[in-house]
This record gives structure tokens, C-alpha cells and sequence, in this order.
């Protein structure tokens, strides 16, 4: 055996040979000789005595030499036979799973096979026929049976099925790991979920509000033109604008580096980096504060404004690239149809970062990772100790720059950040350094999450010992037998930054924080963003059909109201903006606002009795009833003779009925005009929704008479 076996390769083979001859299977002689105490492993002693069993003592020192190749003095069913490992675990994990003990495996066996339950043993046939009616997909249902029947009775009892007892504590063990850690998970992920749809969600209300991103940025964000927004500043405009979401989710979104403000390329990077090669170009030609010079160069017949197509062709002939025409429409973010000076003015005191106006340089990039390697020995480390100190697996602009400074890195930065940030999302992550390590880090965790609730928990459950470290030996032993798929090896070499042939909890607690890919997906904002801001800089020129079908307007009309906060009371902030608002008042029961219509319109449309051509001689102006019943008022007035006949022109037939309520009327009309704060005052939309208020109402001490509400 041993003079054809100097590779592994042929003593595995070899061996597989020698059990099969003599066992009939792997399985079967894994079982019998070499795992004896069903540990999942074979010391060198025990390989000694299995190998005496099978009637093979020659070399057998050189044979477990060639098989121990980690040195680890021990050896597992996978060495020697992967396939047959596979079918065993699996087979393992799911009695464990089906079945408390092995007597109650014995009893279900028999109970799906239709035999009598109370006999314990299971004859080959019944074996077969009863694990497959209980649900084992795996297959090779004889060859488990001849590897469990050690004895060759033809028949297995509970002394053959003792294993089961240690899936069965596995199984209690990591249930009850997974339930005290899956709700803390599920919490972290839906933060995290919820700060990326507020991100989305507010991205898309200030498009269907403005158009432009950058409008909204200019026009109510930032409105000074500094290029950088304070948290409280966020917070004002959301009120301001009226957004119904979660400001501090949205914060946190834009954020993300815990730097305390965030800029434009924070809220749409690629809008930013078209502005910040227009700027580029700019100072190239015309100095650090180009504005004044570029407007002079530009506005060459000294009109002060210049069309989008006039702004377009000057830029040109100057040799700006890029997409002019939208450029030109993106500047002007007051909705004027032109371009003034004031509106290139940020170009002065905007300091856009270098990779807004970089090219992605895969050469720098390649220098520097291997500059990371060799400080560090391994990218992971690297990541760790120089990117990603918050463990948030996501590393910013001046976090790279700090990386590359460590890591004595004096080439293109701005271009290696760029070829690892091709998405242009203004962060990157530890894929985008190392996409292969990372692949294997996410499996770990996946299966981590699967088996026992999360990386912590599965890290308590395999530590026995509460040493609160595992050497390889023990994390080797731990994943294979709980299953894991992945390379030991390799994950423990990457994870043992420290190189003590040790791992430490604080040396993969790290793995909590990152996100799985099914778990930071986007929820559609990224990609829309992307699409936009490539074709528009940020605005959405089409409409989906559910758009189309989504009709609003600014003041009250024949749309969806959308007024601003601001009924029946004064607003939190004096002098904030308001929609408006109205009053309750008693109506007077005298007669003299009884008229007659003047003109035929929505508001005053009656329908002639008998397709005749009177107009009723008086209508009733609108009111209102608080109250639940029905309303029953005016029957058998003018609109009970068109009941049941075809529809009329108009916005719709009108079958208005008033309540039989005889309590207090009421009428909602538009407050008197007050002298208010110059800030408080009505916008241009809303006096001409009220052209007879002048400014925008508020609330007016008064004597309101009760009423009752639904």
C-alpha cells in the first residue's frame, strides 16, 4: 500500500481501495474501526488499531504521515473519502433534526413504514421504505444502512443508533443560540433597511418636487451655495418642505461617516462630479475663483443673462465637455429659463474633493494594494487597521487618503479610488479591495446566521470551554462538524490577524457588522439615481404609468391637496411659511345669502328638470355638518327629477342631498387679512389660489360655536 502512495492523493485512493475490500464501503469502515466513539475524528492511535482490524500493518506510520498533512494529529472521514463525509453529515444533521432519541427514530421509522411500532429494531427493508416516508432526500438509503449495521445482524437497535443522542444536543444548542441573538440581528437589519429607503424615499419626493436634485439642494438645502449641509439644517428643510419620513433615518443615510455634515456628492455623487468637472474646467482657465472671469468670457454682449442654449454654445466654444444643454438647465435651479452670474458664483468657494474630477487609474490601485500586503501581510488586516476602524466594512474618501498616506503611497489616490469606487457611491467596501476573501467571509457568516442565529453566537456555541479562544485544531473540528462547506483553512489563516495559531472573539466579532449582499440590496434608489443622474444630472424626464395616474397640484384644485401643515393653527415656527388656514363660523339662518346662480361651472352646475333649459331660481351655497348620519336635506328638490337618467355633461351628475340636521350651521371661509411677518407671507401659488386674502391667514382669536365631529 505504502510503495504506491508518496502523494496524498494515491494514499487517500489507496486507502478508500483497502476499506472498500475490506468493509464494503468508506462509511461502513469509518464507523466500524476508525470512529469508534462517533467524535467525528481518529487520533493516530485509533488509525493504528483500525488499520490492525482491516488486517493491514505494513507502513502504516508512513500512511498516516501522508494523511495527516496539517500535522493536527488527528484525521476525519473528509480526508479520506469527501463524498461519503458529505452524505454522512447530512444525514446526521437530519435525523438530528427528525428525531428526539433513538428509540424514537426506531418507532417513526416503523410507524411510515406501516409496521409495528413497537418492535425495536429496523430490518433493512424497513429502514428504507420508513426514512424515505419521513422525508430523507438524500439518497444512498442502503448504503446508510450497511455502514450503521457495524455488527452485520441485518437489523438495527438502539446501540447502533447512539449517535443520535449528539445531534440531538447540537441541534437544542444552536436553536437556543439562535434565539437569543436572531431578534438582536433582525433589529440591526431593519436600521439599517430603514435608513436606506429613507434615503430613496427622500431622494425621489425631491424629485417629483423639483425636478433637479440640485434644485432642491440649491433652493431649499443649501441655499447659500456652501456645498455643505448641518444636520439641523436637514432637519429645518425637511419641515420646511413638509417630507413625511424619517429625518434621523435619512441623516444617518447621508452620514454614513459620522463626520457630522454632508455635502451634494453625499446626496447625488454623480451630479456632483459632472459640477465639479464643469468647476475643473473653470479654474484651469480662469484661476482658483473663476466665476467672475468665466461670466465675463461668456456674457460676451453684456446682457447679464444668457439663455440655456446661449450658456450651452458659450461654454462650448470655450471647450467645456460634457453634456451642456442639461448643465445649463441644472444651473438654473430657480426656474428662471436663464443663467446668471449669481448662479456659477458656488464655483468660488466650493472645494470639491479630488476624486469628483479624477480618472479611475487601475495602475495606482494595484501599487497600492500591494503596498497594503506588505505592511500588513494580509488585505483583511489591512482593511482593519488602516480603512475600516469602525468595523462598518464601508471606508470613505479620508479614510482611503489616511490608508494610502500609512501605507506610504504617493501616486494617483484620487484614481485608485476611483477604480475601486466604479459605482460612484462615495464609499467602498472590502470587496472591492479583495473580492475573492471576501466571497469566503460572507459565506462564513451566511452560514454562521443559518446554523446558529450570527457569527457571536455560533462563536459561543463551538468555544466548549468558555476559553473565549479556539486554536485550529479546535475551529477546524468545530466547522466540519457542524457542517461547514467552505475552506477551514484558509478562513482561519485570513481571520488569526495576529498569527498565534489562535482566534480570538475580537478578531471575528467584526463579522456582526457587515452586511450580507441580500441584506444591503438596494431598495431601488441607487440604480434610479445612477440612471438619472447619467442622463439628467438627478431629474426624471419620463413618467411610469402609475405617475401618470398620480395627479397632484400645489393648491387646492381638482388634484390631491398638498398644502403645507398649517390648519386651524399658527405654525411651531414663526417665521416659517404655511399653506393657509380657515375658520368655523355660526351661520347666519337670515335668508339674504340664499342667490341665484350667474354662470354654469363645476362649483354651480344644475342640470335642467326634464332636459329643459330653467335654471332654478336660487341654489344653496355649501355647508357643512359635523355629524354621522346621513345627509337627507332638500329632497324632492331640483335634482331628484334627474335620478336615474343619463349622465350630463359636466364633472359629474350631482345629487347632492342636505341633512335633515336642524342644529347649528356652519361655513368655512377664508380668515381676514392681519398683518403678518414678512417671512410668513403667502406665495406667489397661493394668492392666486386666494386672490382676495393677499397673504397667507392665521388663526384669528374668535367665539367658535360647538359642534360635533365624526
Amino acid at each position: 500500500l505504502c510503495g504506491g502512495a508518496s502523494p496524498e492523493g494515491d494514499a487517500r485512493s489507496l486507502l478508500r481501495r483497502l476499506m472498500r475490500e475490506r468493509a464494503g464501503s468508506t462509511l461502513k469502515a469509518w464507523i466500524a474501526h476508525f470512529d469508534r466513539g462517533m467524535s467525528g475524528q481518529c487520533d493516530a492511535l485509533g488509525f493504528r488499531a483500525a488499520m490492525k482490524a482491516l488486517k493491514h500493518a505494513d507502513a502504516v506510520e508512513d500512511l498516516w504521515e501522508k494523511l495527516d498533512e496539517e500535522k493536527l494529529d488527528e484525521i476525519t472521514l473528509d480526508i479520506i473519502d469527501p463524498e461519503a463525509a458529505k452524505l454522512w453529515l447530512s444525514f446526521r444533521k437530519w435525523c438530528g433534526a427528525a428525531f428526539d432519541s433513538p428509540r424514537d427514530m426506531i418507532r417513526q421509522i416503523r410507524r411510515a413504514a406501516e409496521v409495528d411500532p413497537s418492535v425495536e429494531a429496523l430490518s433493512a427493508q424497513d429502514f428504507v421504505r420508513g426514512v424515505l416516508a419521513c422525508g430523507w432526500e438524500g439518497g444512498s438509503a442502503e448504503e446508510l444502512f450497511e455502514a450503521l449495521d457495524t455488527e452485520d445482524e441485518q437489523c438495527l437497535r438502539q446501540r447502533d443508533l447512539r449517535w443520535i443522542d449528539v445531534e440531538v444536543r447540537r441541534r437544542e444548542a444552536k436553536l437556543a443560540a439562535r434565539q437569543r441573538f436572531v431578534r438582536e440581528r433582525q433589529a440591526k437589519v431593519a436600521a439599517k433597511l430603514m435608513c436606506q429607503r429613507a434615503r430613496a424615499d427622500f431622494k425621489d419626493f425631491l424629485r417629483r418636487q423639483f425636478g433637479y436634485i440640485y434644485h432642491a439642494w440649491r433652493r431649499v438645502l443649501d441655499p447659500e451655495g456652501a456645498m455643505c449641509l448641518q444636520k439641523v439644517e436637514l432637519f429645518k428643510s425637511c419641515r420646511q418642505l413638509n417630507w413625511k419620513g424619517d429625518v434621523r433615518a435619512l441623516w444617518r443615510a447621508l452620514d454614513f461617516d459620522n463626520s457630522g455634515s454632508t455635502a451634494l456628492e453625499e446626496l447625488d455623487p454623480l451630479t456632483a462630479q459632472q459640477l465639479a468637472h464643469l468647476r475643473e474646467r473653470a479654474v484651469a482657465l480662469f484661476g482658483a475663483k473663476p466665476s467672475a472671469a468665466l461670466w465675463v468670457a461668456i456674457d460676451r454682449r453684456r446682457a447679464r443673462k444668457l439663455s440655456w442654449q446661449q450658456f450651452a454654445h458659450e461654454l462650448s466654444q470655450l471647450g467645456f465637455p460634457g453634456r451642456l444643454k442639461l448643465l445649463a438647465r441644472m444651473l438654473d435651479w430657480e426656474g428662471k429659463k436663464f443663467v446668471t452670474e449669481d448662479d456659477i458664483r458656488f464655483f468660488d468657494r466650493w472645494k470639491p474633493p479630488e476624486w469628483l474630477v479624477a480618472r479611475p487609474n487601475a495602475d495606482a490601485a494595484e501599487q497600492m494594494k500591494t503596498l497594503l500586503k506588505q505592511r500588513y501581510g494580509h488585505y483583511l488586516k489591512a482593511w482593519r487597521s488602516a480603512m475600516d476602524k469602525d468595523n462598518s466594512n464601508t471606508c470613505n474618501w479620508h479614510e482611503f487618503v489616511h490608508a494610502a498616506q500609512v501605507a506610504r503611497f504617493s501616486g494617483d489616490i484620487a484614481g485608485a479610488w476611483l477604480h475601486f469606487d466604479q459605482e460612484v457611491c462615495g464609499s467602498i467596501t472590502f470587496e472591492d479591495l479583495d473580492p475573492g476573501f471576501h466571497a469566503v467571509l460572507m459565506q462564513f457568516k451566511q452560514w454562521c446566521i443559518e446554523e446558529f442565529g450570527g457569527v457571536r453566537a455560533a462563536f459561543k456555541t463551538i468555544d466548549a470551554d468558555g476559553s473565549n479562544e479556539l486554536t485550529y485544531k479546535e475551529f477546524r473540528l468545530a466547522l466540519r462538524e457542524y457542517g461547514f462547506p467552505g475552506d477551514a483553512a484558509k478562513l482561519f489563516a485570513s481571520l488569526d490577524q495576529s498569527n498565534e495559531k489562535r482566534l480570538q472573539y475580537k478578531e471575528i466579532q467584526f463579522l456582526d457588522s457587515w452586511d450580507l449582499p441580500a441584506e444591503c440590496g438596494t431598495t431601488g434608489d441607487d440604480g434610479l439615481d445612477a440612471e438619472s443622474s447619467a442622463d439628467t444630472f438627478g431629474r426624471v424626464d419620463g413618467h411610469s404609468a402609475s405617475t401618470l395616474l398620480d395627479y397632484r397640484t400645489p393648491n387646492p384644485g381638482p388634484g390631491a391637496y398638498e398644502l403645507p401643515s398649517g390648519f386651524g393653527a399658527a405654525p411651531v415656527m414663526p417665521t416659517a411659511r404655511h399653506g393657509g388656514a380657515w375658520s368655523f363660523t355660526g351661520r347666519d339662518q337670515s335668508p339674504h345669502w340664499l342667490r341665484a346662480s350667474a354662470t354654469v361651472g363645476p362649483g354651480h352646475y344644475f342640470p335642467p328638470r326634464g332636459g329643459g333649459t330653467e335654471v332654478p331660481e336660487r341654489r344653496r351655497a355649501p355647508c357643512w355638518s359635523f355629524r354621522g348620519g346621513p345627509s337627507e336635506r332638500f329632497q324632492g328638490g331640483p335634482f331628484d327629477a334627474v335620478r336615474g337618467a343619463e349622465p350630463l355633461p359636466g364633472p359629474g351628475a350631482y345629487e347632492a342631498k342636505a341633512a335633515a340636521f336642524r342644529g347649528p350651521q356652519f361655513s368655512m371661509g377664508h380668515r381676514w387679512l392681519l398683518t403678518l411677518h414678512p417671512a410668513q407671507r403667502a406665495t406667489t401659488s397661493v394668492m392666486a389660489a386666494f386672490p382676495l386674502a393677499g397673504a397667507a391667514p392665521v388663526m384669528a382669536p374668535r367665539r367658535l360655536k360647538s359642534c360635533h365631529h365624526h
